[in-house]
């Protein structure tokens, strides 16, 4: 089981020695944890990012998070401008403004 952050943090990889259900729960929390995402075109081939919504299960709060496509870096043209604009959409709905 490889795990990628999406923080830029080296990702992870465990060995699991017995068949488990490790890798769907894994899975299953961190997609509970989403409370609302926006997909953001970035036009052409620059692909798309997503903003997204979680729940801190271990305090409750809201935290945000810009996850960006493969290649693609915040200082690439239109890119940090599109998803604070998603960003602050989100954080309004949320009620975290």
């Amino acid at each position: 089981l490889t795990v990628s952050w999406v923080d830029d943090q080296r990702p992870v990889r465990w060995v699991l020695r017995d068949p488990s259900l490790v890798p769907e729960t894994v899975r299953e929390r961190v997609q509970a944890s989403v409370v609302v995402v926006e997909r953001v075109p970035l036009g052409g081939r620059a692909g798309e990012a997503r903003v997204v919504i979680r729940q801190d299960f271990t305090t409750g709060e809201l935290v945000d998070q810009v996850v960006l496509g493969p290649g693609m870096a915040l200082d690439q043209p239109g890119v940090a401008e599109a998803t604070a604009a998603a960003r602050a959409r989100l954080r309004e709905q949320v009620g975290l403004t």
